[in-house]
């Protein structure tokens, strides 16, 4: 699925992409470091494998001048279940809830969100 969505992102938006994949399946059992990504307290960034890779990749292209843009899919456990609703959630809560951070106001955020679900529905109605 990953390599689809890749696939589709450089076809749609001409650049290639990188994926970074968190899966409770083939995480390391018995490492306490290599936690849910989505539950992580603040305090716990510093010794997480996941955010550190983030910052890393952050890191690798800031001093370029290249803007880095983090979308955060979350797959749905059953699929084909779900096929008639939805295959994907894309994880956006911190900039819904505090849109202040980076300068937006709550209607902008609302307007992004209604266009992004537009846009991302069409150009990925034949991936999954």
């Amino acid at each position: 699925l990953v390599m689809k969505m890749a696939s589709m992102m450089k076809k749609h938006l001409g650049v290639e992409a990188s994926f970074m994949v968190w899966n409770y399946k083939t995480a390391r059992k018995m490492d306490p470091l290599n936690l849910d990504p989505n539950y992580l307290l603040q305090t716990e960034w510093k010794d997480s494998p996941w955010h550190t890779a983030l910052l890393k990749f952050r890191a690798k292209f800031k001093h370029r001048n290249i803007p880095c843009f983090h979308v955060d899919f979350h797959g749905k456990l059953d699929r084909k279940k779900l096929s008639a609703r939805c295959k994907v959630d894309i994880g956006i809560e911190p900039f819904i809830n505090h849109p202040e951070a980076c300068g937006w106001s709550d209607s902008e955020v609302e307007k992004l969100r209604h266009q992004a679900k537009i846009s991302i529905d069409k150009a990925y109605s034949q991936v999954v």
